[in-house]
């Protein structure tokens, strides 16, 4: 970082002799862009669009900073006029990054990755954004893990309709938004262009698990399981794998297939194979390298809680509501779900404390507010 701060510092004091110096006004750009200064480098590329030079590298670095700031409106703008004077180019070195947990760490979750996986990953190309988006579905965007994600997707299929990669991309975003006849439509356009594509057929089976189709579901989680090379992971032998790249894309598809089975046979009412099942993730994840451990497994042992509760096992509930606690402790679901267990326990100031805790993040959370009506009963 330092580095970066002397390198703004040098290009400042060009830009003093040369005040109208297009590739100084360039680099610095992207400069400030990677230092976080976002405003800044909206200002120099503002200057690039007045000359009418640079326009490539002045739009991209305009959509990597009104992405970074959350300013949807201009991304959208942004990607338009970008779209009207160029071509996007599929990078297919990029594919191996899609759906790649830093990208979710970094653009979704706003946390910081370790420098020793930065070198690998496309980040610190603010001049290439665009490209790099386009090959990797936008996960390496926020607005690409945005709620307006479907937005900037289907802008570019209006230019590009048959781009299998963008389709699945919107498709998850239609999922995630309970559109589920969009998604349909969308996971069926992909299928039309390539049936064994993975992505595709693991998105359709998310969403027959959404709308309660839960045997098809299976059937087609099963049969990616069967057909995938996972025999390196199922075996429980991480230590060659720098787990980015290929092995990090069949880790995490590995890993998205097996809870997405638990979801199905939890969701389906089959409590004893969900249990089996979220004890084979649990089993899964424990194994692999601990600096990889960046995706939480707090949603896993809540249903694995809530599996064990519906066969009336509390001691193994509570204790996996626990675990849940301990590695999301703001969790509303777990929170809530410890709450109840200690009220039918009797522990009342236990369970009234919990769900405070709740309410204070959430005022509105229904199960919260009925739970403590049932605290209020039991006084």
């Amino acid at each position: 970082m330092k580095d970066l701060y002397r390198d703004i510092e040098e290009l400042k004091s060009k830009l003093i002799i040369a005040p109208n110096s297009l590739v100084v006004i360039r680099h610095l750009a992207e400069k400030y862009n990677l230092a976080s200064q976002y405003k800044k480098a909206i200002e120099c590329c503002d200057k690039l669009v007045k000359f009418g030079m640079d326009i490539k590298s002045a739009y991209n670095n305009l959509f990597y900073a009104y992405d970074m700031l959350e300013d949807y409106d201009n991304v959208l703008k942004i990607l338009k006029k970008y779209l009207s004077v160029n071509q996007l180019v599929k990078k297919p070195e990029l594919h191996k990054f899609s759906h790649n947990v830093w990208s979710e760490l970094h653009f979704k979750n706003k946390r910081a990755v370790p420098q020793r996986i930065v070198k690998h990953m496309p980040f610190n190309k603010p001049s290439e954004t665009i490209d790099i988006n386009f090959s990797t579905y936008f996960t390496f965007s926020r607005i690409g893990w945005s709620e307006r994600s479907s937005e900037v997707l289907k802008l570019i299929l209006e230019i590009y309709p048959e781009d299998i990669d963008i389709l699945n991309g919107l498709g998850f975003s239609f999922i995630s938004q309970k559109l589920f006849k969009e998604a349909k439509e969308s996971l069926d356009k992909a299928l039309l262009i390539n049936k064994k594509n993975f992505r595709t057929n693991l998105l359709l089976g998310s969403y027959y698990r959404e709308i309660g189709k839960y045997r098809q579901a299976e059937e087609i989680f099963f049969r990616l399981i069967r057909n995938q090379s996972y025999i390196k992971f199922l075996s429980g032998d991480f230590s060659h794998f720098l787990l980015i790249g290929d092995d990090a894309k069949d880790f995490r598809n590995l890993f998205a297939l097996l809870t997405e089975l638990g979801l199905v046979y939890f969701e389906g009412g089959e409590y004893e194979n969900a249990i089996e099942q979220f004890l084979k993730v649990i089993k899964f994840y424990r194994n692999i390298p601990s600096s990889f451990k960046i995706r939480s497994m707090a949603g896993v042992y809540l249903r694995l809680g809530e599996a064990y509760q519906a066969l009336g096992f509390k001691r193994k509930a509570f204790k996996a509501f626990d675990e849940a606690l301990k590695l999301d402790p703001s969790s509303l679901e777990a929170l809530t779900s410890v709450g109840k267990m200690y009220l039918e326990m009797g522990r009342y100031k236990r369970a009234f404390d919990l769900n405070e805790k709740c309410l204070s993040i959430n005022p509105n959370f229904d199960p919260a507010l009925k739970l403590r009506e049932k605290l209020d009963q039991s006084k």
